[in-house]
């Protein structure tokens, strides 16, 4: 199989994959990448983090992520560094997209576990899974508000747009964009301001655009030519993680960071390099960054770096696939 049929059918997959119909989405200006704090870090009382995650080393955290590891795709968390593993859903359907809720108590996902792909909330060990979503459609790409209320895509009216729910599955609503094309991956800003999104015709368009969380004021924050999606806001509301080159006939992704302004882009990960890197979400601290990469021949790694784009560091090193990683409190 040639070069380019190996990249259009891996990076079709991610797209696809990440709506929930299949299986596993230029020159920039160099900036400082700042960390200045105006909301202050989230931590979580679970009983679950304290038994499992205290360590020596203090609270960093947890990354939730997707692998097929035991035979199917399930979710599991793992302390920062790799060790801890634990699959949290265990379940013969498809799970997917983990996204931790700002105290870390609860993780959505997307599971077509009733037969459809709906959002789901359980909490973080795994228990007290509650369905959200009751439609025909494809509902995904879950994230969670400040409030505690969780978004998340569907193409119930014929395109993918973006809806809130709250975590009992009560009082949904649709959020009315005036963008054309295809909304996902929704991520609002730590202080409630702002909500970025994809916009995306699935092949060879798309961008990250920002609106207020009613929807009213969209611009768009990434040029064209970055074929932008998978954006994260960082936990200090002024920069936003998101992978480039998110198209099948495109070059190699990787991640970048853009301020609020939508200027200063800045590529954190190497072009060149023959790696494929994809879905940036930020450490609770802002400090760190937890993202996917494959180079289409091995399978799927879950990686950590720096902000500033230094110390990559591969944390699963496992034969399966493992992607779409959220670090959570």
């Amino acid at each position: 199989m040639t070069t380019f049929k190996l990249r259009l059918l891996s990076i079709v997959a991610v797209l696809i994959g990440a709506i929930g119909i299949g299986v596993v989405f230029p020159l920039v200006t160099s900036g400082e990448c700042l960390v200045s704090s105006s909301v202050a870090p989230r931590r979580t009382g679970s009983s679950f983090n304290s038994f499992l995650w205290n360590t020596a080393g203090g609270d960093q955290g947890r990354i939730a992520f997707v692998s097929n590891r035991g035979g199917n795709n399930d979710i599991y968390v793992m302390r920062p560094d790799g060790t801890g593993v634990v699959n949290i859903t265990n379940h013969p359907a498809s799970d997917r997209l983990p996204a931790w809720s700002p105290d870390g108590s609860k993780i959505a996902f997307r599971s077509t576990r009733d037969g459809n792909t709906e959002i789901y909330v359980m909490n973080d060990d795994g228990s007290n899974v509650v369905r959200l979503t009751f439609h025909q459609a494809i509902d995904t790409s879950p994230s969670w508000t400040p409030e505690g209320r969780v978004l998340f895509s569907s193409n119930r009216s014929g395109r993918f747009e973006i809806y809130v729910v709250n975590a009992d599955g009560t009082d949904l609503k649709h959020i009315d964009i005036a963008v054309d094309g295809n909304l996902i991956f929704p991520s609002e800003s730590p202080e409630g301001h702002r909500l970025a999104f994809t916009v995306t015709n699935f092949f060879d368009s798309g961008a990250v655009w920002i609106a207020h969380p009613d929807g009213s004021h969209p611009e768009q924050l990434t040029p064209d030519e970055l074929v932008a999606a998978f954006p994260d806001w960082s936990p200090f509301g002024n920069r936003v993680a998101f992978s480039n080159n998110v198209c099948p006939v495109c070059d190699l992704s990787e991640i970048l960071l853009v301020n609020q302004g939508g200027n200063d882009i800045r590529q954190l990960t190497a072009s060149g390099d023959a790696l494929n890197d994809l879905f940036p979400r930020w450490s609770p601290d802002g400090t760190r960054i937890v993202f996917s990469r494959d180079d289409f021949v091995n399978a799927t790694e879950i990686y950590i770096m720096n902000a500033d784009g230094s110390g990559i560091t591969n944390i699963t090193q496992d034969p399966a696939f493992d992607f779409e990683a959220d670090w959570g409190p």
